[in-house]
């Protein structure tokens, strides 16, 4: 399997150097971070530059947030990863569809399951939005779970 493409997007130095670290050290799939932005401008000139599966992308930073920084990505755009200290725009985070929703500090156990949903968003960009695709490691194929995971946030069950 090739390595999944990424970039990350966090106005923190430190912050996209321990992603960056946790990802390269992540047991699954292989992750390559193709690109590090410091803002959501950034994020726009690179992608238009540099092709990536996924953006771990930052919600609170200077100038624009995260959610702004996605608004102005053209249409496709790669899967949204979003990295917060905030854990209040989980919600609004699933309504455009974000593959995962990391709350800092990001911990490696957790960060592990990130890697599976992208290669399942991968999968099922190109058999079509609800193909059933197999999960790596899993036995039966499953259907995209985004929806279930926004209606779990607003019962207040998703973990």
């Amino acid at each position: 399997m090739n390595a999944l493409r990424v970039a990350i997007v966090d106005d923190e130095p430190l912050a996209r150097a321990r992603l960056r670290r946790l990802l390269e050290r992540s047991d699954g799939a292989r992750v390559e971070v193709a690109v590090e932005c410091s803002d959501g401008a950034d994020l726009a000139a690179a992608l238009a530059r540099t092709l990536v599966d996924a953006v771990f992308l930052d919600i609170q930073m200077p100038e624009a947030d995260g959610f702004a920084a996605l608004a102005r990505l053209p249409p496709p755009h790669p899967a949204i990863v979003f990295v917060t200290g905030y854990k209040q725009h989980a919600v609004r985070a699933f309504e455009v569809r974000a593959t995962d929703y990391l709350l800092k500090p990001v911990s490696a156990r957790r960060l592990s399951e990130t890697p599976a949903r992208l290669v399942q968003t991968r999968a099922s960009a190109r058999h079509g939005p609800g193909a059933a695709v197999a999960a790596p490691g899993a036995g039966s194929p499953r259907r995209n779970s985004a929806p279930l995971r926004i209606a779990a946030l607003r019962r207040g069950s998703w973990r």
